[in-house]
């Protein structure tokens, strides 16, 4: 199986690592500064119980992709104590064949937020060590949370001392040089004596990590100083910083690594841009999966550049409002390297349902993307004309149903028009902003396990809007696009 794969498959951080060595040798706004929060609280917490209660009706395997998100927005917005949150989770799990995915630990993660470590990986039937051992970032994180590593550090030395956990652990561990991703959202002083308790328990790759991914990086020139003998930048040196994602969040340009020449620092503040737009791209970095696929340095990197500078200007917010910032990121792509090249490319790889309802490959997920926010500005009346059609659009694209259904909708049509595939209609509903028709239509005409796809997108898209409580800096590349359910601060 290819890298490019594996990461869309798994979304697994080490395959990402992998991928890219094989090529070459912020927070986010609060619910209460997001303006078009407004009724979709009311509507995510709707969507969260329409999706549990309609869970069993899934397919077989498909149950086990809802419930989680459900669950956990319930969480959130309901602002549920321990016992009722637990009751909640209980509810999801039973009735069905088909445990929802990620679940459990979600469960272990809101118990430590409630009961500490301690105590909350008591609600597993497993030792502690083992639950440690499993090494979920949604785990991982909040016993990191809970004492800057003190814990953490501890159940990792069980695990050490255990030789029926320790080879599948580390596999998973990478020797620490992942950890610094689960905590890249919390300040310069966390990191700092989170990388202390690494350093004094002689976990120097994590220490290593975590100060290199602080705005201030002389505490981590300082850990390289005093371990010369180790030789410690060998495994996490300036050279490593970008690679593995930790200087990525807060440095605009790559570290200067010794002994580069200009073609070497050139190439690496290129690739340091790729990686910096993939890490803040929202939804999921196919653009990481776009350049590991054909190695187009120059022109993703010039893209890179041109998409970075609109999110600094704020004219595009991929962690709220995904779509036009997707429909650019693709125009400047397409500029940079051809349309039937690009659409070649990114026919190459899928998109999980996770993205959006509708995805498929790649550049079927785009070519919707492109067509929804052409039809934006008739269908919310700015624009009293059907939009061209879009030249970014492969020949094959039927863009016709796309006028036949905005057509419909424009003139307030009751009925679907005829031979238009409904999913179309559905998403124009999402375009004009009439959420409500657009669940109640999902509801009347998509089957089961269609359904809770569309339930689950809406819901995120909406809480994204809201608080962002499956917004995490980074995830797009570290999680692979999967949510980090996290119980820290709201």
């Amino acid at each position: 199986m290819s890298i490019s794969r594996k990461i869309a498959m798994t979304g697994a951080f080490v395959c990402f690592v992998i991928g890219i060595s094989a090529v070459y040798g912020e927070e986010h706004q609060s619910g209460s500064d997001r303006p078009l929060c407004g009724p979709h609280r009311a509507t995510i917490l709707d969507l969260a119980d329409r999706i549990i209660s309609d869970r069993p009706q899934a397919k077989r395997f498909s149950q086990r992709h809802f419930g989680t998100a459900a669950s956990y927005l319930k969480l959130r917005y309901d602002d549920l104590d321990f016992a009722s949150g637990l009751d909640l989770m209980d509810r999801v799990q039973g009735g069905t064949q088909r445990q929802a995915h990620g679940l459990k630990e979600v469960r272990l993660a809101f118990a430590i937020s409630k009961l500490g470590v301690v105590e909350g990986l008591k609600t597993d039937d497993r030792p502690a060590v083992e639950i440690f051992a499993d090494f979920s970032p949604i785990v991982i994180r909040q016993i990191l949370l809970a004492d800057a590593g003190a814990t953490f550090l501890e159940l990792l030395a069980a695990v050490r001392s255990s030789p029926d956990l320790v080879k599948g652990f580390d596999a998973r561990y990478f020797n620490g040089l992942g950890v610094h991703n689960w905590v890249v959202d919390q300040s310069d002083d966390f990191k700092l004596t989170l990388a202390r308790n690494a350093e004094a328990a002689g976990e120097l790759g994590v220490a290593a990590m975590v100060l290199g991914s602080r705005q201030d990086l002389s505490a981590y020139d300082a850990l390289l100083e005093r371990h010369q003998e180790q030789n410690l930048a060998k495994r996490a040196g300036p050279d490593k910083l970008s690679i593995y994602l930790a200087s990525v969040n807060n440095q605009i340009a790559p570290v200067p690594v010794p002994g580069d020449d200009e073609e070497s620092r050139q190439r690496r503040a290129r690739y340091h841009e790729i990686l910096r737009a993939s890490f803040q791209m929202g939804g999921m970095a196919w653009l990481s999966i776009l350049f590991n696929q054909t190695g187009a340095e120059g022109p993703i990197a010039d893209a890179s550049r041109d998409f970075l500078a609109e999110i600094e200007a704020g004219r595009l917010q991929p962690r709220t409002e995904l779509d036009p910032a997707w429909v650019y990121l693709y125009g400047r792509l397409s500029e940079e390297m051809g349309d039937e090249n690009l659409n070649q490319q990114m026919t190459g790889f899928s998109l999980g349902k996770t993205v959006r309802h509708y995805a498929d490959t790649a550049q079927t997920t785009l070519n919707w993307m492109i067509a929804r926010q052409a039809m934006v500005a008739y269908l919310t009346e700015t624009d009293t004309g059907l939009p061209s059609r879009p030249s970014a659009l492969p020949p094959d694209f039927d863009w016709e149903a796309w006028t036949a259904a905005a057509s419909a909708l424009r003139s307030d049509k009751d009925d679907l028009p005829l031979g238009v595939d409904r999913t179309i209609f559905l998403e124009l509903l999402l375009a004009k902003g009439d959420v409500t028709q657009a669940v109640e239509l999902a509801n009347k005409f998509l089957p089961p396990t269609d359904r809770l796809w569309f339930y689950r997108d809406v819901m995120i898209r909406l809480d994204h809007l809201c608080e962002g409580y499956t917004v995490f800096p980074g995830a797009e590349l570290s999680m692979g696009g999967d949510i980090l359910y996290r119980f820290d601060g709201k």
